[in-house]
């Protein structure tokens, strides 16, 4: 069973390598230039460079068309330089979806320079001789997709763990278990696979095809129309850049309703009647992770905060800024990502005994580093079943 990526054909390498820098460039060419991005940018908030901001990246893949690889590796550099956050995306009055663009350029650029010259020449005289392009380009053979199609239960469903609950939070998964067996619901747990965005962020898109197909076998392969994480990060993935990358990331939408915990949580805890027993002298505060806004999962997060949960959020609760982790960008810009994690951590103001709730592994093993010491750092999930009566 595969999944049929669309430079997984040898015979269509060169021409699908121009069919992608076709689309990169025509969505660059539809940003309006208004600086929305640059305002809610957590990097260009430390750095205060334009080519930090979507705008910029976009600018400069612009600029690619005309001088197409004199010297792309600036270019890249900064392409790199981003913490795939997602806010400029939800910021963009034109919808462009940052996210899927700039890493669909970044393998892009780095698949580019491992060709022969004779490809990159091909490349580079269709890409600055676009009328040219019409004589090559042929319509994308459709390959039919022979997944089984499995009955649904309803009160099965299928929880991903990810990456990050796999090898630090295990406690938090038994947790989740706990809840969704509380409230009526088998869950299957699929462990031991990532998402492919890590690969896919390095510029390894064989790594992230290969890593995305081992999950897309196993989720097919589950009696279950319904997929759940605790990780907002990696349902992102599956929605936004699965759908970007594959034909069969489209379909796994179509036949799946994919949801963050808090999502999840909502929709049951609206419908059905169960007590959370919070101590009264519990004191939390919150952060909202990056990827958790982006898909829309706010408002639940909210609901479960202030309706299910009854915490009484001060204002730096309200604030969504990043905390800076950005999976690899952490490692390759480690003082960027401290500055934004020091201002995280001064917006909130944690006082001693105060627990901090948040919605995403990676975010609470990024506020460990400056915030873990005095104080509790969890997912909303441990709170909900800890307190579940």
């Amino acid at each position: 069973m595969k999944i049929n990526f669309l430079k997984n054909d040898k015979k269509y390498r060169i021409k699908n390598s121009l069919l992608e820098f076709e689309e990169i460039f025509s969505a660059a060419e539809s940003c309006r230039k208004c600086g929305k991005c640059q305002s809610v940018c957590p990097v260009f908030r430390q750095t205060g460079l334009e080519q930090h901001t979507a705008r910029g990246k976009l600018a400069l893949l612009r600029g690619l068309k005309n001088d197409f690889l004199f010297d792309s590796s600036l270019i890249e550099h900064h392409l790199r330089f981003c913490l795939l956050c997602g806010r400029c995306s939800n910021a963009c009055p034109t919808g462009i979806d940052t996210v899927s663009l700039f890493l669909r350029a970044r393998n892009l650029m780095h698949e580019f320079d491992k060709k022969s010259f004779i490809k990159k020449f091909l490349i580079r005289v269709f890409i600055k001789f676009p009328s040219l392009f019409s004589f090559f380009k042929k319509r994308q053979v459709e390959f039919k997709k022979n997944y089984r199609h499995c009955k649904s239960y309803e009160k099965k469903l299928v929880f991903f763990t990810g990456c990050l609950f796999d090898r630090f939070f295990p406690q938090t998964t038994e947790n989740a278990l706990s809840f969704f067996k509380k409230i009526g619901f088998d869950p299957v747990v699929v462990s031991g696979e990532c998402c492919g965005l890590p690969f896919l962020s390095s510029g390894d898109e064989k790594g992230f095809m290969a890593s995305s197909e081992k999950l897309y076998e196993k989720f097919v392969n589950i009696d279950s129309d319904i997929i759940v994480s605790g990780c907002p990060t990696c349902i992102s993935t599956l929605k936004k850049i699965w759908p970007f990358f594959s034909k069969s990331g489209k379909e796994i939408n179509t036949r799946f309703d994919i949801l963050d915990f808090h999502q999840f949580a909502a929709q049951q805890l609206k419908a059905k009647d169960f007590e959370i027993n919070l101590s009264s002298d519990f004191k939390g505060k919150w952060h909202l992770p990056c990827h958790l806004q982006s898909i829309g999962g706010k408002k639940d997060a909210d609901f479960i905060l202030k309706d299910i949960l009854r915490l009484e959020l001060d204002e730096s609760s309200r604030l969504d800024s990043c905390c800076g982790f950005g999976g690899s960008f952490s490692l390759d810009h480690p003082g960027v990502s401290k500055k934004i994690l020091n201002l995280k951590c001064e917006e909130l103001n944690l006082k001693s005994g105060e627990t901090l709730l948040t919605g995403c592994p990676a975010c609470i093993l990024q506020l460990e580093r400056s915030a873990g010491g005095k104080n509790r750092i969890c997912h909303t999930i441990d709170i909900i079943s800890e307190n579940m009566i």
